[in-house]
């Protein structure tokens, strides 16, 4: 980093780079110090003297060399970000991974300057034409790619680093259990390496999946998300356990003869009905407000929610048997 015109250098200690592999490394001045991070981790600063400043300068900027390009990087680079803010330690950890494109949209307010994805030619492939490193800002701030064969295994585009968040994970974003009922740890699927679980929004993530507990009656929320190699997260999924009274046996009759489908639904749903019996059916909001009622026949029905709004409602299904509810998500 050149301050003042001169040059200031911080280095890591022994093994904190292991070679071969891809690391995160962010380099931060505040006018105060310098500091060094690797993979999200403070490893290195030095606090300068009073009177130090980014050198401003016409002069284009180098990306793998020295200023006087005499010097060069002996490695790979990929997802290279320019800012014109000082990012806090926790900014830094937290966009370690390849944007998803919001960032990119707002420069005035995320301070953003330029953005190189480096995901352009075919790895090891005759890239003779592909000279231009495209910034995905509005800035356009593109570069030209010098001294490169643009052919073969090496001085050429490579392969991207992991560094992608990876896709959110596949759960049940609804589920219900009976008061006082032995619960098992909630479950999700990744393509990813792993799942991180949290009982708060913002709480602090855990390799364990949760038990619901039972013992009252209402509703829990969970979050999960998935998590690569490289330690990116992807957003958290919600997952809402309600805890409801348990059934006597006529309800468990009936429920075992009512079905809704589909959940979550775009309007209409569809109430199927083997009991030999009528069905009243009321739809409620979460606030307790009586939004539909509607008394149904035997067979196959139909409900109708088309003019509510997006969330969560509650259908109550009452017969001779007894009521019971069910949660909707409308989409």
């Amino acid at each position: 980093m050149f301050l003042g015109g001169g040059a200031n250098t911080l280095t890591s200690d022994a093994g904190v780079i292991s070679v071969d592999t891809w690391h995160h490394v962010a380099a931060v001045y505040n006018d105060v110090a310098l500091k060094l991070y690797v993979d999200g981790v403070e490893i290195a600063s030095h606090e300068m003297p009073l009177g130090y400043f980014i050198y401003d300068s016409f002069d284009p900027y180098q990306i793998g060399a020295t200023k006087d390009a005499n010097s060069h990087f002996s490695g790979s680079i990929d997802e290279l970000k320019v800012w014109d803010i000082a990012r806090s330690a926790e900014q830094i950890e937290e966009f370690a991974c390849e944007l998803q494109g919001t960032e990119t949209l707002n420069v005035e307010t995320s301070g953003l300057l330029a953005y190189y994805k480096f995901n352009q030619g075919v790895a090891a492939g005759n890239n003779t034409g592909l000279t231009t490193l495209i910034d995905h800002t509005a800035n356009g701030y593109n570069g030209t790619l010098t001294d490169f064969a643009f052919s073969g295994a090496s001085s050429n585009w490579v392969d991207g680093s992991p560094v992608l968040a990876p896709e959110t994970p596949t759960v049940t974003t609804q589920v219900t259990l009976e008061q006082n009922s032995t619960a098992s740890p909630l479950t999700a699927t990744s393509s990813a390496t792993g799942l991180l679980w949290y009982t708060e929004v913002n709480g602090d993530a855990s390799a364990v999946a949760p038990t619901p507990n039972t013992d009252m009656l209402g509703e829990t929320s969970f979050w999960v998300s998935s998590v690569n190699e490289m330690g990116c997260e992807s957003e958290r999924v919600e997952i809402v356990v309600t805890v409801e009274e348990t059934m006597s046996v006529g309800e468990e009759n009936m429920l075992n003869g009512l079905s809704i489908y589909p959940n979550p639904t775009n309007g209409v749903l569809t109430v199927s009905n083997t009991l030999d019996t009528e069905v009243f059916t009321t739809v409620y909001d979460l606030n307790g407000r009586l939004l539909l009622s509607k008394t149904l026949g035997q067979n196959s029905n139909t409900l109708d929610l088309s003019n509510l709004n997006t969330g969560v409602y509650i259908v109550k299904l009452k017969t001779e048997l007894g009521e019971v509810s069910k949660r909707v998500l409308k989409n």
